[in-house]
């Protein structure tokens, strides 16, 4: 986030998308990254505090994670 954010903010300006629009897409992005393997710190995170291993968090997530990206093409495409 830190080394594509200022990479990518002047692009996005130049192709005219508002700023404060292009930080939210870039943060629900970064919301579903962080919750799939193989780097999904938070998903290790909750996996390790609740004492539970991932495979048996997988039911559970695929209609969280499904909801991201509806979520994620809802603020994508309508601004």
């Amino acid at each position: 986030m830190v080394i594509l954010a200022p990479l990518l903010a002047p692009v996005a300006k130049t192709l005219g998308i508002d700023l404060v629009h292009f930080g939210i897409i870039m943060m629900s992005n970064l919301a579903i990254g962080m919750m799939t393997p193989p780097i999904g710190v938070n998903l290790y995170v909750v996996c390790d505090t609740a004492k539970v291993k991932i495979e048996g968090m997988f039911p559970y997530l695929v209609r969280y994670f499904a909801a991201l990206v509806a979520g994620v093409l809802f603020i994508t495409y309508v601004p």
